[in-house]
């Protein structure tokens, strides 16, 4: 049967099943009996096959061959029908009958194997193995599939890895910006001092003005910024704003700033990014 399946396919027949004839002729009837016995006797020139389901006893399938194969089974026939008159029976043959029995149904052979019968793919009487699950086609595409949503997986992690490292820059340039103003003021402040400085220092000024402003700007720590200088009638006065957390290096700074020529008042810290004023009298 294996070989003739082969030759099939390589004509583009594919054979998905094949089954016994006896199983063929027990789903042949369009109807039982209430008993569920079953007759079907196929009669061709020169063979004849029989299966027979009784109700009560076991199931047999009888064959003939030869010139006398219809004639046997007819005799065979007769006899099952008179032991079990109350079984249907149906006869497929290659012409009609010239002394039909009774109560036995007539169909011609060629009519009877053109019937579509439903057989189940589970059906203990299948006589071809089962299709394996795992075809090399379904492999292939089962391995196709694990490509796709390894790739999708991949490219989902690199574009969140993407997102994350897009926003660490964002935030990194942000806080570049931030810096570069601040040092910007910085830096402004100690031009304004040494213009200051250049100003008001020489041999004509009475106060101390340059001594002051070297004191001032060489103690000044980048924690401190400088907003105004103010220098009149013998007194000073310093004002700015310290950075965040940086009482510490404001009163250490104020505490420097004492010279022989001037004196510094006590000043009250300022709170953390706060302004501060530092007022002083010269030394006569």
């Amino acid at each position: 049967m294996f070989p003739l399946v082969d030759r099939l396919g390589q004509r583009g027949i594919n054979v998905t099943t094949a089954w016994p004839l006896a199983t063929f002729l027990h789903a042949l009837p369009a109807e039982w009996s209430d008993s569920g016995a079953v007759l079907v006797v196929a009669v061709s020139d020169a063979a004849a096959v029989a299966y027979h389901h009784p109700a009560q006893g076991s199931r047999i399938l009888k064959e003939w061959q030869g010139e006398s194969a219809a004639a046997e089974a007819d005799t065979w026939l007769r006899r099952e029908m008179a032991n079990q008159p109350g079984d249907p029976a149906l006869m497929l043959v290659a012409a009609e009958p010239e002394a039909p029995m009774e109560g036995v149904k007539y169909l011609p052979l060629s009519d009877a194997l053109a019937i579509p019968v439903v057989l189940p793919r589970a059906h203990p009487g299948q006589l071809l193995p089962a299709a394996p699950f795992l075809t090399p086609q379904r492999a292939v595409i089962a391995a196709s599939i694990l490509l796709l949503l390894s790739g999708g997986w991949s490219g989902a992690t690199y574009a969140r890895d993407f997102m994350a490292w897009n926003t660490g820059q964002r935030a990194a340039a942000h806080e570049k910006a931030t810096l570069r103003a601040e040092i910007e003021h910085y830096r402004v402040n100690a031009a304004e001092i040494v213009s200051l400085h250049a100003k008001l220092a020489g041999p004509g000024s009475s106060p101390p003005v340059g001594e002051l402003l070297d004191t001032v700007c060489g103690e000044l720590p980048p924690q401190l910024a400088l907003d105004r200088i103010r220098i009149a009638q013998g007194r000073f006065t310093l004002r700015g704003h310290v950075a965040p957390g940086a009482t510490a290096a404001w009163e250490q700074w104020h505490n420097r700033l004492g010279g022989k020529r001037w004196t510094v008042l006590p000043a009250t810290a300022p709170r953390d990014a706060g302004a501060f004023t530092v007022n002083g009298v010269f030394t006569p």
